[in-house]
């Protein structure tokens, strides 16, 4: 995750996963991204707590 002040009160989250993986292994990134969408929303309100902290 990276983040980037837009404005004084916004940040800009960019997020983003990178790899090879051979097959048959790589079929199993479409079920890994339904389980992987539940921890992304539970990180990204996490992250938006601290943020708005400062």
């Amino acid at each position: 995750m990276n983040t980037e002040a837009v404005s004084e009160h916004s940040t800009k989250v960019t997020w983003g996963m990178t790899g090879k993986t051979n097959y048959p292994i790589n079929l199993m990134t479409v079920m890994m991204k339904g389980a992987l969408t539940k921890d992304l929303n539970t990180s990204l309100n996490d992250l938006k707590k601290v943020l708005e902290k400062k």
